[in-house]
């Protein structure tokens, strides 16, 4: 019997599990835009990622964040903020979140700083 370190160990499960992952493309992630809307369905229609952030007075705030757990902890989450951040931005918004994921995204992306305002 070969004792394994446990880092060895671990790195070869991650190998293992990002090998038998048979999901969607998390690199290549079709996501679709609404106003106050964007979101990613499989090819049956099944919701794997979502964002919304309606607009009042000048400012949209993100009030839900959702990632299917067949892809969590594979950046969609940050992936899909950063759309609408982009969106929001594009649309002349400031913006502000509601929701606990994209209140700690925001505080880890200063890129959008100048958009944020106090909720």
């Amino acid at each position: 019997m070969v004792k394994v370190g446990t880092e060895l160990f671990s790195l070869i499960l991650v190998i293992s599990l990002k090998t038998c992952y048979t999901g969607p493309e998390v690199n290549n992630m079709d996501f679709q835009h609404e106003k106050g809307r964007i979101f990613a369905l499989d090819a049956d229609g099944k919701l794997l990622a979502e964002v919304t952030f309606p607009a009042e007075n000048g400012v949209a705030t993100i009030t839900h964040t959702f990632v299917d757990d067949s892809l969590r902890g594979q950046g969609v989450a940050s992936q899909i903020l950063a759309e609408a951040a982009e969106q929001i931005r594009a649309s002349g918004l400031r913006m502000n979140a509601t929701c606990h994921v994209a209140a700690k995204w925001i505080a880890k992306h200063t890129e959008f700083s100048a958009l944020t305002t106090a909720p």
